[in-house]
């Protein structure tokens, strides 16, 4: 333990504890880290494209670019959705416009548990009508399409963590019924 880590005990009566045999919240904990991260980017053969990290209570993300042999597109589906659900199941890939999600958060198709959608599959929408819910500590953040056209596919699931720019639905031009 660092004199630190001995000063914070002593100060807030609370011991920071240990990670890997480093007290966490000291600069051992965070070199710790950071050469375990540095250890997990060299496994692949891809390039890292990004890194999240956390001390306490010790929280590490690394997310490596697209297999650069993969078909475009690919790198953006999520496992289970889009393209490679869509290539398990041996159906072609859907092609139209993708609404996208504006920030990182939790995805809800209704406005609230209970209600009805903002869209189903089949509906046609207009470019500003809301589509979804994205939530992002505690705030609800209105979907948009940005373009017009019929909801051909709805990408994710209620309730589902969603990524920046994820694909969440995706619109074939189309005329109004």
């Amino acid at each position: 333990m660092t004199t630190q880590d001995r000063a914070l005990r002593d100060a807030t009566g609370q011991d920071s504890g240990l990670f890997d045999g480093v007290a966490l919240g000291s600069l051992g904990a965070v070199e710790e880290m950071c050469r375990n991260i540095g250890r997990l980017a060299n496994l692949g053969d891809r390039a890292v494209r990004r890194v999240s990290m956390t001390v306490g209570p010790a929280s590490v993300e690394v997310e490596w670019h697209a297999d650069p042999t993969a078909p475009a597109g690919a790198a953006a589906s999520t496992p289970g959705t889009g393209a490679d659900a869509e290539e398990r199941s041996g159906q072609a890939p859907v092609e139209g416009h993708e609404i996208r999600s504006p920030l990182v958060g939790t995805f809800y198709a209704a406005p609230e548990p209970g209600a009805r959608p903002f869209v189903e599959v089949g509906q046609f929408v207009t470019a500003g009508q809301q589509v979804g819910i994205v939530e992002a500590m505690k705030l609800m953040n209105p979907v948009t399409a940005d373009a017009e056209g019929q909801v051909l596919q709805i990408l994710v699931d209620n309730g589902e963590a969603v990524e920046f720019d994820q694909p969440l639905l995706l619109l074939s031009p189309a005329e109004p019924e």
